[in-house]
């Protein structure tokens, strides 16, 4: 119980740690401790099976400081098994506007939490992709046709720092954030429409068409 309750003053557990050296080229591993270094709050699942990374500045996410990928897409960093003792854990690192935000593990690592990997079983990276430009692409038209009509705290980002990400209802791209009430501004790229999402961090959770407040037929 006592470790668990260390978690309140301390950012990471040692099977998170371990995990997190994992196997990445030297460039990247060095962008990955810079973005680690950041890191204010984790925040886990009740199972723990799935944690996101922020870094808090003066009560707002903000990660302006963190080294980043030139990928801004939401996508997977890498993929590994590795034994603790009698378990086997599947991790995967997925990132988010170029740099790690969730570590997703199945089954669930808390009761493994305070030991050590004792063996990397496999280790699939795809760091290819990291410094790729994104697939999707908004014009700087566009984003200035939002920030016009845009209004209090919304921070719309430049083209090179727009991501996409996938969500049930298709893929959007996030093109502007309001981290006050914290709320996103998605775009349909086919569709040209804007969506409003809240959002957890980076993380949208539900969608709304609000396209009609900012486009008139």
């Amino acid at each position: 119980m006592l470790k668990y309750i260390s978690l309140l003053w301390k950012t990471w557990t040692p099977l998170e740690l371990e995990i997190l050296a994992s196997n990445l080229t030297e460039a990247n591993r060095s962008i990955l401790k810079g973005q680690i270094q950041l890191v204010t709050k984790v925040q886990r699942t009740l199972a723990w099976n799935e944690i996101n990374l922020y870094s808090i500045k003066q009560g707002r996410v903000n990660w302006s400081a963190a080294p980043t990928w030139v990928n801004h897409d939401e996508q997977d960093l890498a993929k590994m098994r590795v034994r603790v003792g009698e378990t086997e854990l599947n991790v995967r690192f997925v990132a988010v506007a170029g740099h790690l935000f969730s570590i997703i593990t199945r089954p669930s690592p808390k009761p493994l939490a305070f030991l050590v990997a004792t063996d990397v079983l496999s280790f699939q990276s795809f760091e290819s992709e990291l410094n790729k430009p994104g697939k999707l692409k908004v014009s700087p038209l566009i984003l200035a046709e939002i920030a016009s009509a845009l209004s209090g705290d919304w921070g719309i980002l430049t083209p090179e720092k727009v991501y996409g990400v996938h969500l049930p209802e298709g893929d959007f791209l996030v093109v502007a954030t309001n981290d006050s009430d914290g709320y996103l501004m998605l775009l349909d790229p086919p569709t040209t429409k804007l969506y409003y999402a809240t959002h957890d961090g980076s993380t949208p959770v539900a969608v709304q068409d609000l396209s009609a407040c900012f486009y008139q037929d």
